[in-house]
């Protein structure tokens, strides 16, 4: 049976899947961690002329203009990921998988993977949403769904992660190699320190994909 990520919510993917979501995860709190997490002048410049700008315009901004605003400037002038030769930034990829009886596939908004051309092992993917959830979408859905194919497709079925953006609010989630997922509190990218702790836990992706990716 063939079916689209988008088509999917979150409690489908439990039930299909036999997911189930936990309240404490090691891997979640490790991951969120940003003890001596220091920013230099540079970010601190330019995450304060981010903050400042979705602070205004987060009600304002369609999806786009909310990408080309504030997450690719953040992910790309603020936090770096083309500073490593074992993975870099996709957008706007499709990714495939087959689970039991289903044909999964989908264009996936943004991931780090490794690969070129092509995204061969993805890690960490980003869903990204405008102003708050609509009625007819599920973003964790379809954020747990690109997950779960991804790690469908690694043979060592590695933790995969990923979060999810609903205009000024972020969502981490983790998703472990038993069967279980963990979610993080929310973050507001329009507030100071929130938006300190999710630079914190963007930059320290790259050491938790190479001490559970990369290393394994």
């Amino acid at each position: 049976m063939k079916r689209s990520f988008e088509n999917w919510l979150w409690e489908d993917i439990e039930q299909e899947f036999g997911l189930q979501k936990t309240k404490k995860s090691a891997l979640l709190e490790e991951w969120l961690t940003n003890e001596g997490f220091v920013l230099t002048a540079l970010q601190t410049e330019l995450m304060t002329r981010l903050q400042v700008s979705l602070e205004v315009h987060y009600q304002d901004w369609n999806e786009e203009e909310l990408k080309l605003n504030f997450i690719a400037p953040l992910l790309t002038s603020v936090v770096n990921y083309s500073d490593s030769q074992q993975y870099q930034p996709f957008a706007e990829r499709t990714l495939k998988a087959e689970i039991g009886n289903f044909e999964l596939s989908g264009t996936v908004d943004w991931m780090l993977a490794s690969g070129k051309q092509i995204p061969r092992k993805p890690f960490f993917f980003l869903q990204e949403y405008k102003r708050t959830k609509m009625a007819d979408s599920d973003p964790l859905g379809q954020l747990l769904i690109a997950m779960l194919a991804a790690q469908t497709l690694d043979e060592q079925k590695r933790p995969v992660f990923g979060a999810y953006i609903m205009g000024k609010d972020w969502h981490f989630i983790v998703l472990d190699n038993n069967n279980t997922y963990a979610e993080s509190k929310r973050f507001h990218g329009d507030e100071v320190q929130d938006l300190l702790d999710i630079i914190a836990i963007l930059e320290n992706t790259k050491h938790i994909a190479q001490k559970y990716i990369f290393n394994s």
